[in-house]
This record gives structure tokens, C-alpha cells and sequence, in this order.
């Protein structure tokens, strides 16, 4: 009886840590990308992405804004204006980088989508872009993609970045110090 109880509680064990380990499948990933970019009767432009982004890019603003302000009005109150002046040049720096990330984003997005350069993302060819993106990405090639493999398709889209050969693990690594440099979140 023990035995039995032994092996079912390894069984669990072993089932929970797998379903831990394994992501949405790559197709899922795909979908779910496609999902949130506003599509229109089946076309994405640049005027229609730019305004998406513009509207993340002002909710962001909004909550630093929100954020410093308090830091700011807090280090004024107990007379700390060295503080108060660093707190400044810091919201500005992070104001000016999330402009910086947004363009360089929306123009890196938008490139890798546009498979046939002409301005204008089908929905087909999109989905065609991110399920190859997910499978480039999925490393281990199990069919789906894990928190890391998650994390180098979505810098990848976002950068404009291919993803390296799988079978050269030595690219791999360094795509992935490449990606911990680069991030910013």
C-alpha cells in the first residue's frame, strides 16, 4: 500500500514539474501575439500600430508621472531638493527611454511582420512571421515555449532580431546575454 501511494505521489510530482516546465504551445503563442496587435478588416498599418502604441506609450507616462510626482513631493516636503533634483533627471531619463523603446519597437514589430516589405501587414503573413518566430525560438524543440524561450521570442519581435542557429549553443548564449543587457523591466 505504501508503495502504491509512493508512486502515485511521484507521479503527481513528476506531472506538476513537467506542466511547470512547458509553456503555451508555439501556435498558441502566435495567436495570442496576434490577438493583441488592432487588426483592421485584416490589415495592420503603420498610422493604426503607431496610434496602438501611443496609447501604452501614455498609460506608462501616466503611471511614472504618478509615481515621481509622489517621490518628488515627498523629498521637497523633508527639504531634500538634492533628491528632489536626481528624482527629476530620473523621470525624465525614464520618460525619454520608454519614447525611445516605443519607436524603436513599433518600427522593429512592424518590420519583422511586413514579410513582403510594403508597408502594410496582412494578418496571414503575420501569423506566418510569429508561428516561424516561435519555432526558431523554441529551443529544446518540444513544441512548446518555456518562460526563457517566451522571453527570447518577444525580444526578438520587439528588437527585430533574428534568433540564432539552435544547434550552435554558443550563439545561443550569447543571444541570451545579448537579450539580460538589453531589457530594461
Amino acid at each position: 500500500m505504501r508503495f502504491g501511494v509512493f508512486v502515485f505521489i511521484a507521479a503527481v510530482a513528476a506531472t506538476c514539474s513537467q506542466a511547470r516546465a512547458e509553456g503555451p504551445r508555439t501556435a498558441v503563442w502566435a495567436e495570442t501575439i496576434l490577438a493583441r496587435l488592432p487588426f483592421a478588416s485584416g490589415k495592420l498599418d503603420r498610422e493604426r500600430y503607431e496610434t496602438f502604441t501611443a496609447a501604452y506609450a501614455a498609460d506608462r507616462k501616466a503611471y511614472i508621472d504618478g509615481v515621481f510626482d509622489r517621490l518628488f513631493d515627498k523629498a521637497l516636503r523633508d527639504g531634500r531638493t538634492r533628491r528632489a533634483d536626481a528624482l527629476r533627471h530620473d523621470h525624465d531619463r525614464r520618460l525619454k527611454d520608454l519614447q525611445v523603446g516605443v519607436d524603436l519597437s513599433t518600427t522593429a514589430v512592424l518590420s519583422t511582420l511586413d514579410i513582403d516589405g510594403d508597408g502594410v501587414v496582412e494578418y496571414f503573413e503575420a501569423a506566418q512571421e510569429l508561428l516561424r518566430l516561435a519555432e526558431a525560438a523554441d529551443l529544446d524543440g518540444n513544441g512548446h515555449l518555456d518562460s526563457d524561450e517566451r522571453r527570447l521570442a518577444e525580444w526578438c519581435l520587439n528588437t527585430g532580431t533574428k534568433v540564432v542557429d539552435k544547434n550552435d549553443t554558443g550563439a545561443v548564449r550569447r543571444q541570451f546575454r545579448q537579450m539580460e543587457r538589453s531589457e530594461v523591466w
